[in-house]
């Protein structure tokens, strides 16, 4: 495998994770960051990982009057929203990404993350996490006992530990994903050897 270098060369911050007790300060949170950034005349991208999880970020905007644009019909808005799987919009202009809860896989959160940089522009992005997230209700165990805690009297701590939680929820995810590719590709081969034996193509 050989590694094509890309055209530009990547300009990404990313910022400090941030974590909460309940799904609502969190939605505050996202609102006075939006405005912050915006505020610097740069543009907002928020990812959800379903449109259920993207539905109370739309109605706290608003509600804030803070106008923001469905990704689905990315018009230039400087504040955008959107559920997986869509894209953030390629924008050259300093976008800011907000992971608004994370998704089922590290690797979605990666994917997203990428995109603030696109076309060598400089971007930054950050995730937000709330104990009250639908990844972290399948997480369950010591991690989580001890983040909800921890987290209202020592944040850093507490955000440490509830990342980790959901890292472990993705990693578990991830391997079970694997695991169905691996069965799906086994389960193909042996279809094409059945066809071949019996003379009938696909």
């Amino acid at each position: 495998m050989i590694a094509i270098p890309a055209a530009r060369r990547a300009r990404r911050r990313r910022m400090a994770g941030r974590a909460f007790v309940t799904a609502d300060e969190k939605l505050k949170a996202i609102a006075a960051r939006i405005v912050e950034i915006t505020g610097l005349d740069r543009p907002v991208h928020i990812a959800a990982p379903t449109s259920e999880a993207a539905a109370p970020i739309a109605g706290r905007l608003t509600d804030m009057g803070i106008p923001f644009s469905d990704i689905s019909r990315d018009d230039g808005a400087a504040v955008t929203l959107g559920a997986a799987p869509a894209p953030p919009p390629a924008r050259k202009d300093g976008l800011h990404v907000i992971i608004a809860e994370p998704h089922d896989t590290r690797r979605a959160d990666r994917w997203l993350a990428q995109r603030c940089g696109w076309g060598g522009a400089e971007g930054s992005h950050e995730t937000m996490i709330s104990l009250e997230d639908e990844l972290l209700a399948d997480a369950g165990g010591m991690l989580l006992w001890l983040a909800r805690r921890v987290l209202p009297w020592l944040p850093s701590a507490g955000r440490a530990l509830a990342a980790a939680a959901a890292r472990a929820v993705q990693d578990r995810n991830e391997k079970r994903h694997g695991q169905l590719r691996r069965e799906l590709l086994m389960y193909d081969r042996q279809t094409s050897r059945l066809l071949a034996f019996s003379g009938r193509g696909e």
